[in-house]
Order: C-alpha cells, then structure tokens, then sequence
C-alpha cells in the first residue's frame, strides 16, 4: 500500500515524471480496481500495480525520473 513517504500521493499521473519503461497499470482503492489514466491520482493507502522491466524498483518512489 502507499505509504505518506511516497512523493507522487495526490498527483495526477500526467504530473509524474515516471522513468522509462515504467507503466501504471492499474490502481487499487478500497477493494475496487482503477484503470488509470493520465487524470487519475495516487492516494495514501492505494495498491499501485506497476509494469516494468527495472529489476531494480524497491517502493514507489523508485519509478519516478
């Protein structure tokens, strides 16, 4: 889940600077699945389902540029 660490809580997605080859596929809030699109948002507590081939993401925070 999204922690208050994460720096993208509250922005829309076409706010983030995301690195290359990182997609948001899809957002999870109370149970319900979000298909996001550059409108959506993050919130705290928000499963984030991330698509990549960076082995090297550890949180949230590693997917923005």
């Amino acid at each position: 889940a999204v922690n208050s660490k994460a720096l993208c809580i509250d922005k829309t997605l076409k706010e983030l600077k995301l690195k290359k080859g990182i997609l948001i596929a899809a957002i999870i809030r109370n149970n319900e699945v979000i298909i996001p699109d550059a409108n959506s948002c993050i919130k705290l507590n928000d499963s984030v389902i991330v698509v990549t081939n960076n082995p090297y993401l550890d949180n949230l925070n590693d997917i923005l540029a």
